[in-house]
C-alpha cells in the first residue's frame, strides 16, 4: 500500500501511551460514577502500518478503526489471527460496501439513504447485527460529508417503518 505513515512509535512508547489512556478512562469513569468497563476505547489505526496496529491489538485494544476501506481490508487480513472488532469511520462507496461490511462490527459514517440501501442488500445474510451510526453534517458546509439534519430525520422515520425487515442492522 502506498501511503505515508505519520505515526510510527516504538513498541514501548505505544504501550506507555495506551496505558496512559486507560488510566485517563479509569479516572474519568470514577469522576462520573461509571465503570470503566462500560467505556469503549477504539484505536484508530489511520496512518500507521500493520505492525503498529498489531502491537495495539496485542496490548489489548481489540477494537480498531480505519477511515479508508482499502486500508481496513489490508489490516484486517494482517491481523486476522487476533480478536479484533473493526470499525469503519470514513466514507463508504457502494462498490466497496460488500467487502468492507464483511469485516466491520460498526460503521460510524452512514451518510446517505443510498448507501443504507446498499448496506441492506449486502448484509442480508449477516448473522451478527451491523451497528450503524449516522454522520450528520450540522454545519451545512458543502465540502463536508454527512447528510443534512432533515435527511437524517427522514431516513430514521423510514427506518422505523421498515426496521422489521432488516434485523441484521442496528441504526
Amino acid at each position: 500500500m502506498n501511503q505515508i505513515y505519520r505515526f510510527n512509535p516504538t513498541k514501548e512508547r505505544l504501550r506507555e501511551n495506551y496505558l496512559a489512556v486507560l488510566d485517563r478512562i479509569q479516572a474519568a469513569a470514577s469522576r462520573s460514577a461509571r465503570l470503566s468497563s462500560d467505556i469503549q476505547l477504539i484505536g484508530v489505526t489511520k496512518y500507521v502500518d500493520n505492525s503498529v496496529a498489531r502491537w495495539l491489538a496485542e496490548l489489548g485494544c481489540n477494537q480498531l478503526a480505519e477511515s479508508r476501506p482499502q486500508a481496513l481490508w489490508e489490516k484486517a487480513a494482517a491481523l486476522a489471527n487476533l480478536p479484533v472488532k473493526w470499525h469503519l469511520i470514513g466514507h463508504l462507496q457502494r462498490n466497496k460496501a460488500k467487502r468492507t461490511l464483511e469485516l466491520v462490527s460498526t460503521m460510524h459514517s452512514l451518510d446517505s439513504a443510498r448507501i443504507l440501501e446498499q448496506i441492506q442488500q449486502d448484509t442480508l445474510q449477516r448473522v451478527t447485527p451491523l451497528q450503524l451510526l449516522l454522520e450528520i453534517n450540522i454545519s451545512g458546509a458543502t465540502e463536508k460529508t454527512g447528510m443534512m439534519a432533515a435527511e437524517a430525520v427522514e431516513l430514521l422515520e423510514q427506518w422505523v417503518n421498515k426496521s422489521h425487515e432488516f434485523s441484521n442492522l442496528a441504526v
